[in-house]
């Protein structure tokens, strides 16, 4: 398999690129650049990478759901 742009991992986390860019920038999901000598950033993420920011995350969502408000009973004055 080969290695996912930035364009395609946003499509396929249903992120936007620039999230996908901060989260690489930031150290959170490992990448390399396909062209060090060229104008623009270009971000590989390898197979590997993604698996491993995927469990990563995973292990640290809560698995208790969110709990819903209750909205108060409306006083009617009659």
């Amino acid at each position: 398999m080969t290695d996912h742009t930035v364009t395609q991992l946003s499509e396929l986390m249903q992120r936007s690129r620039s999230s996908i860019t901060t989260l690489i920038e930031s150290g959170k999901l490992e990448a390399y650049d396909a062209a060090p000598d060229g104008r623009y950033r270009q971000y590989r993420v390898t197979p590997e990478a993604l698996e491993k920011f995927r469990a990563a995350n995973k292990a640290a969502k809560s698995k208790q759901p969110k709990q819903r408000r209750v909205a108060k009973p409306v006083k009617r004055y009659v």
